[in-house]
């Protein structure tokens, strides 16, 4: 069962647009860096969008946008104002933060669909449950489905874990084009979403015409830049680092019930395995990485 919730009017009328229907922000024409010092200095979450019929890009691509950050995520929201200039963008995203959930699927309860702008819907699923809404559900047709920019790296053995990955391992799945896109952070190195949403950008223009063979989808991730670095940055195809992360746990409290107790998941990202050629080789010393992974091994 789908549960599917629309916004109402002024006057109490239920929207009656459909999924054709795009949002953008008030910036078009502005190159990046006039929209980054634009975005720098205005709160775009209070942003008016321009009305429907302006949005419309004739030229321009149709994108699927999701994540497992949650739908008010500012990497997802920063990379739709970015690509919302140029293309038709819909979002369809979790209801609430859904990092690390892998591909797991809503089977069992009803997936409530809940549409909080003309061109935007929350899920109370997974990422892969709102690739599935946004394809099958709502019938939206798109060149390309996106899932990111996830808060944080992305990388080998990560992409087993990562829901920002399976939601584009479901697309490919699904027989979409598609591709994840990460930001790797240092605590050293201030997040600033806007310039992540450019990089993103840079990126996925050059993957858009490359080929990609079916069944499989683009893995992504960004490095994390200092201001001196920002100017360039390589663009690399690399395989998967294939070594663990080096995990332990901590106690987090003590139970009253001396059966039970509590462990707390600790990891230092910055240590892991780094193979030369590896992505995570690549990510760390400044470049974006580039992995074409198959949907599912045969």
């Amino acid at each position: 069962m789908i549960l599917v919730k629309r916004p109402v009017t002024s006057s109490g009328e239920a929207m009656r647009l459909g999924p054709g229907d795009s949002g953008a922000s008030g910036y078009h024409g502005l190159s990046d860096s006039a929209w980054y010092t634009a975005t720098g200095a205005l709160d775009l979450t209070q942003c008016c969008r321009k009305s429907i019929e302006l949005l419309h890009r004739e030229n321009g691509l149709k994108l699927l946008l999701t994540n497992d950050d949650g739908i008010s995520a500012e990497g997802l929201q920063r990379l739709v104002d970015l690509l919302a200039r140029e293309h038709d963008c819909y979002v369809v995203a979790p209801d609430q933060g859904r990092s690390c959930c892998g591909h797991s699927v809503t089977n069992a309860d009803a997936l409530r669909v809940e549409r909080v702008s003309p061109s935007q819907w929350k899920v109370s699923g997974t990422p892969a449950d709102c690739v599935r809404m946004g394809l099958i559900v709502l019938g939206i047709k798109p060149d390309w489905v996106l899932s990111g920019v996830n808060h944080g790296g992305n990388m080998g053995i990560d992409t087993l874990y990562s829901g920002t990955v399976a939601a584009a391992r479901e697309a490919a799945i699904l027989g979409s084009r598609s591709m994840a896109v990460s930001q790797y952070m240092r605590r050293d190195v201030a997040k600033d979403w806007v310039k992540t949403a450019i990089r993103a950008k840079r990126v996925l223009e050059k993957l858009w015409s490359e080929s990609l063979a079916p069944g499989h989808f683009w893995n992504v991730n960004l490095p994390a830049l200092t201001p001196e670095d920002e100017s360039e940055f390589p663009v690399t195809h690399c395989p998967l680092e294939l070594g663990p992360l080096s995990i332990s746990y901590e106690p987090s409290q003590r139970e009253h019930d001396q059966s039970i107790s509590s462990h707390l998941y600790q990891s230092n990202y910055q240590s892991r395995p780094k193979q030369e050629g590896s992505d995570v080789h690549y990510c760390f010393a400044g470049h974006a990485v580039v992995t074409a992974q198959p949907a599912f091994v045969k």
